[in-house]
């Protein structure tokens, strides 16, 4: 495709992606808030491989903390990008990633089905 910057699509799909998970994780937690769920809950890690599959035990406020932001993603350690985000803190088994690649951030706020 003339015109069509490779690199611009593949951060594209990436932010898909993640979008996805995003939001069965917003499907997770509506499951726990509405079962009164107060340990924690298994959510999926947002990477950007569409084909992971990974879980992340966090409370729901935890994770709500992390979706106070548009641009920020839980992750597995292994599964950041440092070419389009930054690491915002890190435990032994997650990170929360934030997008800092201005077209991976337009992707992710536009997709963010709370900002719409």
């Amino acid at each position: 495709m003339a015109g069509v910057d490779a690199e611009d699509v593949r951060q594209q799909r990436q932010g898909l992606n993640e979008a996805l998970f995003r939001e069965v994780n917003e499907r997770l937690e509506e499951t726990a808030a509405s079962t009164d769920a107060d340990g924690s809950i298994d959510f999926v890690c947002e990477c950007a491989d569409g084909e992971c599959t990974e879980r992340i035990s966090l409370t729901v406020a935890d994770y709500e903390s992390i979706r106070s932001y548009s641009t920020r993603f839980l992750v597995r350690p292994l599964h950041v990008l440092p070419d389009v985000e930054r690491v915002v803190d890190r435990t032994d088994d997650h990170a929360v990633v934030e997008k800092v690649d201005a077209d991976a951030v337009a992707v992710v706020v536009q997709h963010d089905p709370r900002a719409r």
